[in-house]
C-alpha cells in the first residue's frame, strides 16, 4: 500500500470518527439536553410545591386561634367604632357633617353660604356619606378651615375643592379681605363613613 493510498484511508477512517462524534454530540444536544432540562424544571417545581405547602400548613395551624378572635369580636359589632360618624343612617350622618363643618369653617372665619346633601354610596360593609359646600373665607381661613376637618374625629374628608377669586378681585378692583388674605368663593364636599345596614 502506497503512502498516498494510506493517507487516503487514514484521512477517511478520521472523517468517519468526527462524523460519528457529530452524530453523537446531536443525538445529545437533542434528545438528552430537553430531558435534563425537563428534569431540572421539575425539580424547582417540587421545591416550590414544598414551600407552599409549608406555608399552607403554617395557615391551618393558625386557623383556630383566628377563629376564635373573630368568634370573640363578633359581639361587638355593635360597639362604636372610632373613626365612623355615630348615626343609624345617612341622613342623620349628613347632619352630623353638616355641623361639624360649619362650626369649623365658622371658627376660621368663613360663612357658609349653601349646603347640599349628596346621595350615599356603599363601601364595603360602610356606607359614605357627603355633603357639599359653597363657602366664603380667606386664604388663611382656608387653610385652617382644611386642616381641622382633615384631622377632626369622627374622620371627615375633603374631595372635589375648587377655589375661585371673584372676577373683580382678579383684576385688581377689590382691595384684600379684612381678615388677612384675599376673600375666596370655595366649593367642596366633606364625606365620611357609618357601618352600612346589614
Amino acid at each position: 500500500m502506497s503512502a498516498p493510498a494510506s493517507l487516503r484511508a487514514l484521512m477517511s477512517r478520521a472523517a468517519a470518527g468526527g462524523l460519528l462524534l457529530l452524530l453523537i454530540a446531536g443525538v445529545g444536544l437533542f434528545a438528552i439536553e430537553p430531558l435534563w432540562s425537563a428534569w431540572r424544571a421539575a425539580d424547582a417545581s417540587i421545591a416550590d410545591s414544598r414551600a407552599l405547602l409549608a406555608g399552607f400548613a403554617r395557615a391551618a395551624a393558625e386557623r383556630p386561634a383566628l377563629e376564635a378572635r373573630l368568634h370573640a369580636l363578633g359581639g361587638q359589632t355593635d360597639q362604636p367604632q372610632p373613626g365612623l360618624l355615630e348615626a343609624a343612617n345617612a341622613p342623620l350622618a349628613a347632619a352630623q357633617l353638616q355641623s361639624a363643618a360649619k362650626a369649623i369653617i365658622g371658627a376660621a372665619g368663613g360663612q357658609v353660604r349653601s349646603v347640599q346633601d349628596l346621595p350615599a354610596a356603599r363601601a364595603g360593609s360602610f356606607q359614605r356619606v357627603a355633603i357639599r359646600l359653597d363657602v366664603g373665607v380667606t386664604t388663611d381661613g382656608l387653610r385652617t378651615a382644611l386642616y381641622r376637618i382633615e384631622s377632626a374625629q369622627p374622620y371627615m374628608f375633603v374631595d372635589n375643592l375648587a377655589i375661585r377669586a371673584p372676577e373683580a378681585q382678579q383684576r385688581g378692583a377689590i382691595p384684600a379681605a379684612a381678615g388677612g388674605g384675599d376673600a375666596l368663593s370655595v366649593r367642596l364636599e366633606v364625606f365620611g363613613y357609618i357601618r352600612a345596614a346589614p
